[in-house]
């Protein structure tokens, strides 16, 4: 068999990527999930940043002399957290 015959849908004969990926790719003991496992004490997440706002912190973190955007948002939220708990028992 060869790539040509692979792009053809077997349905109609059109061509479909699809088609060559299953038969280029063994995907039965695929499992879901991250392929490196997370750090102990750690939780991997996905979020949503602003790209503007990414790119600013980028910039901070290079400028600080490198250092990864994980580590910074322990940083800032460590920070805030602080805070928010040396105000919560001023009152």
């Amino acid at each position: 068999m060869n790539t040509d015959d692979l792009l053809q849908h077997p349905d109609n004969g059109e061509e479909d990527d699809t088609t060559l990926a299953t038969a280029a790719f063994d995907f039965p003991r695929a499992r879901q999930g991250a392929v490196v496992p997370s750090v102990p004490g750690t939780t991997r997440v996905t979020i949503e940043v602003e790209t503007g706002l990414l790119a600013w912190i980028d910039t901070w973190i290079s400028r600080q002399g490198g250092g990864t955007l994980s580590a910074f948002l322990d940083d800032v939220v460590r920070q805030f957290k602080a805070a928010k708990m040396a105000r919560q028992y001023k009152q």
